[in-house]
């Protein structure tokens, strides 16, 4: 913003001016980009689900997803609520938040019901014997991933990578 010398801002511009600079010196400005349509909110509180969603919701569901995470007892912002016990989005006692997703946009693909299988074993299935090999090698990289990252964007970032690798990899 140009201004003349001596020639204050008016307040909107000023508020306008200010809610940017705060934003982009919060790392918002992608956020502010995509609009609140495309805010995911939830909590940092990051498990193999959760990690699952993310992904499926950005590569299958919304590609223009911003995750917006709070810590724990946080006001939760504006936004699509999701993986919280408040929010439509989430998991239920029978199924996981990433096989809500799938059943919800009505998702037809077989891989996808894989890993969907994959992330019931591990949040559903809980105190059973695992029904699938693969379960065990998939909560073990995750938890690996999540306990290595610094920040939740890492953990974003880390799992998109991963779920992306495994999508590719399942015949």
């Amino acid at each position: 913003m140009k201004r003349s010398p001596g020639r204050p801002l008016s307040g909107c511009r000023l508020m306008v001016g200010c809610c940017l600079l705060i934003g982009l010196a919060l790392g918002l400005s992608t956020a502010l980009a995509s609009g609140p349509d495309h805010h995911y909110v939830t909590r940092d509180d990051f498990e193999p689900d959760k990690c699952a969603s993310i992904w499926l919701i950005k590569r299958f569901v919304d590609p223009q997803a911003v995750f917006i995470i709070h810590r724990p007892g946080a006001p939760l912002s504006h936004g699509i609520l999701f993986d919280v016990p408040e929010a439509k989005i989430r998991r239920y006692h029978n199924r996981s938040t990433f096989e809500y997703i799938l059943q919800t946009w009505k998702i037809d693909d077989p891989k996808l019901d894989y890993i969907g299988k994959l992330i019931h074993d591990i949040e559903i299935n809980t105190w059973q014997e695992k029904a699938w090999p693969q379960t065990l090698k998939l909560q073990q990289d995750l938890t690996g991933l999540i306990e290595q990252a610094a920040e939740a964007d890492d953990i974003i970032h880390q799992s998109l990578i991963y779920f992306d690798t495994l999508y590719r990899t399942l015949d």
